[in-house]
């Protein structure tokens, strides 16, 4: 997303003050005015589209009237509210699909309790509230260009009594406290800067005071804090919120001043651990200096220190790594564990951990690191190169990306580094955008072996100049986690192979040096290709040849 996005507001409700105190360097907020958002939505020139909006916030309330002519809700007949409801969410849809180049945010509902109908149970309200946000989240599961707004979630913590305000609803047409409008500012910014910013990839842990109160010792045995009540319930409730974020795709690691062997033992035995040796990419338990063991680990995941996070207790040990590892953020964190799992939810994780949309590969992450290890570790065993890629029994795909790929390509885009053609990153609106317009084709690159499935590890963009006779390499990245074994020397062959029938000249590559892809530069000076003038290139045929010789 480029600086400066223009975010378009689309309600029926009137959220001008959001949009007025929510102006950044990276987001321009457009309210659209009131009862405008069904005709923008059923329109096939809306105006968000002609003033080029990168994202279009899409906030409805059926708490309150102006939805359609026959709001408010017949709250007595369910069939009447359902049946209206689908005509919003099937406009929502028809915007959604009629713009693939645009970002939607889409937010959830909620019922209040406090609706037009106050007799309404609250069982039944309940489930109004299921079948309204059903297609809202149908929409958003099977449209890359889109993400939810937790707006429900926001409500439910503040509650009922201190959401909304009746004199700035009946005279501006604000439904919304002031407390209300802050906090939803607040949520609606974190979630946009969650499109722009280059989330952290690993969260690294103390162990003594941080997972768990106490110091543990080989000499000593003495209890520590983890259990079901008091502080010892907010060290297990901690490790909960952590456990979520491994689900996100953060890999969890330790580095720890401890002893290894009883560290481990109470990580795996002790009773009221929710995380264990399973769930962890990567761990340092020694008594070397934390800056060090980040290092190492950086090593090991092959992911660089401006990727990790670290969460310590001791403000000697922040300031060791701070100094010695500035690319590693070190926040400050409460003093009181029982602080520290609310300020962890509301402070520290949309900091550091935004995401708006979790893949597959996502989930799995922390398997696939530790999968790595066993690849490792098979790889020292092995007494040659050709040996070692032949005991992975290594397969690949190279494919056109399903509606459902594009935003793991986007993540690929953002998030590598080391084998990135030129670091230029796209949302997947942008990737849908190029593929329609400027009629670029994308392919993703699926890695399996004997130790398991990665999914998607690689993904490309290129185009064809007729003219020139030229494929013209616009994107080129896989992950590190396969890398060395001459996967991407068959990603490339692949993808350069299907394309034989084009009749192409030469294949020209958009490399540019970020001063972190060297392991891509290295790459192309390894297929001979000269990293001469602004877009290197060289023969087709040469460079087919050439990788034909270098497949494992």
């Amino acid at each position: 997303m480029e600086q400066n996005a223009k975010v378009t507001i689309l309600s029926h409700v009137n959220l001008e003050p959001v949009a007025r105190f929510s102006h950044t360097d990276t987001f321009e907020l457009v309210w659209d005015g009131f009862n405008t958002i069904l005709s923008q939505l059923i329109s096939d020139h809306p105006r968000f589209s002609e003033s080029k909006s990168d994202i279009v916030w899409i906030h409805l309330d059926p708490n309150y009237p102006g939805l359609l002519e026959r709001l408010p809700w017949e709250w007595s007949d369910e069939s009447s509210i359902t049946s209206g409801w689908a005509q919003i969410t099937a406009s929502i849809e028809k915007a959604v699909r009629s713009f693939p180049g645009t970002a939607f945010l889409i937010s959830n509902v909620y019922i209040s309790p406090y609706t037009p109908a106050p007799l309404i149970s609250g069982r039944r309200r309940h489930r109004i509230e299921y079948a309204l946000n059903e297609p809202l989240h149908k929409i958003c599961s099977e449209n890359p260009n889109t993400a939810m707004l937790d707006v429900s979630g926001l409500f439910a913590r503040i509650g009922a009594s201190q959401w909304s305000d009746s004199r700035l609803w009946f005279i501006g047409g604000i439904p919304y406290s002031r407390q209300a409008l802050e906090e939803l500012r607040k949520l609606l910014i974190s979630h946009l800067e969650a499109f722009t910013r280059r989330p952290s990839k690993v969260l690294a842990l103390d162990l003594d005071n941080t997972l768990w109160g106490g110091i543990i010792d080989a000499a000593d045995t003495s209890p520590i804090e983890l259990g079901s009540s008091g502080v010892g319930l907010a060290f297990r409730t901690l490790q909960d919120i952590l456990l979520s974020l491994s689900r996100m795709g953060v890999l969890l690691t330790v580095i720890s001043k401890n002893d290894e062997a009883s560290a481990i033992e109470v990580i795996n035995n002790h009773s009221q651990m929710r995380i264990r040796e399973k769930n962890l990419a990567g761990y340092r338990i020694n008594w070397q200096p934390k800056s060090h063991s980040l290092k190492n680990l950086s090593d090991e995941l092959g992911i660089p220190l401006s990727g990790f996070v670290v969460l310590d207790d001791d403000p000697r040990e922040r300031a060791e790594i701070a100094m010695n590892c500035p690319e590693v953020a070190v926040p400050e964190i409460p003093e009181d564990p029982v602080d520290r799992p609310d300020w962890l939810l509301r402070q520290f994780i949309p900091t550091y951990f935004a995401i708006p949309r979790v893949s597959d590969e996502d989930a799995a992450r922390t398997a696939s690191y530790q999968r790595i290890r066993m690849r490792s570790a098979q790889q020292v065993q092995a007494p040659d190169e050709s040996a070692f890629l032949r005991s992975l029994q290594i397969r690949i795909e190279v494919t056109p990306p399903e509606s459902k790929d594009w935003a793991r390509l986007s993540q690929l885009s953002f998030r590598t580094n080391q084998f990135n053609l030129n670091g230029k990153h796209w949302d997947p609106p942008a990737m849908m955008a190029l593929q329609e317009t400027a009629e670029w084709n994308f392919l993703c690159l699926r890695y399996s072996d004997r130790f398991g499935d990665e999914g998607i590890v690689g993904m490309t963009a290129f185009s064809f100049d007729d003219i020139s006779g030229s494929i013209f390499i616009h994107a080129f990245c896989v992950s590190c986690r396969v890398l060395e074994k001459r996967v991407e020397h068959a990603f490339l062959h692949r993808v350069l192979h299907s394309n034989k029938h084009m009749l192409p000249q030469r294949v020209c590559f958009h490399y540019a040096d970020t001063g972190r892809n060297g392991r891509l530069r290295a790459f192309l000076s390894d297929i001979n290709v000269p990293m001469d003038g602004p877009i290197p290139f060289t023969a087709f045929s040469t460079l087919l040849s050439h990788l034909e010789k270098m497949l494992p």
